[in-house]
């Protein structure tokens, strides 16, 4: 097992970041795209340290928040909160399954993604600041959150073993 540094994880956050904004179009299908971001928030949730969930969720939140249009702390808050919650229930889980990766992450994004929607534009028949540019939730989360949540997850079981294998982990292992 090799222990990763916090400058080692700098470094994964901002080659993910660079790929996600560069590259990650070209994997699009139907205009949907993963988000290995998120991805790498559960993986350091379920493979962490104490506190490695909430840290790496905070800081892309925080990447995405910069860089994005959206509220400033909606990424943040919601990531950060998926690394914490993903890092309290590690233990219940096999955490070497690929299975187990592709409900977690999907799951967890369908959820966190349902949530940024209703943060953003306003739960449905209250007042948001976008009002009028959001698509209602039903077309959101049928076209948009639940697409990305399976391409994600998928995605996902994939980078895990990539990763797991990078950091010689097991189930046992903590990075």
């Amino acid at each position: 097992m090799r222990k990763i540094t916090a400058p080692a994880t700098a470094i994964l956050i901002v080659c993910t970041a660079l790929f996600q904004l560069i590259a990650l179009h070209l994997f699009a299908i139907g205009g949907i795209r993963p988000d290995i971001l998120f991805s790498l928030v559960i993986f350091f949730a379920l493979f962490g340290g104490p506190g490695m969930g909430v840290r790496s969720g905070a800081i892309i939140g925080l990447v995405r928040d910069i860089a994005g249009a959206d509220i400033f702390g909606v990424n943040i808050f919601i990531l950060a909160t998926a690394g914490f919650i993903l890092e309290k229930i590690r233990t219940n889980f096999y955490r070497e399954s690929s299975i187990t990766h592709v409900l977690m992450v999907g799951s967890a994004y369908l959820v966190s993604t349902s949530v940024h929607y209703l943060l953003v534009y306003g739960i449905p028949g209250m007042t948001s600041i976008y009002v009028g540019c959001a698509p209602d939730f039903y077309t959101f989360f049928t076209r948009s959150a639940l697409p990305s949540s399976v391409y994600t997850a998928v995605l996902s079981a994939f980078l895990f073993r990539y990763l797991m294998r990078l950091f010689d982990l097991r189930e046992t292992s903590l990075i």
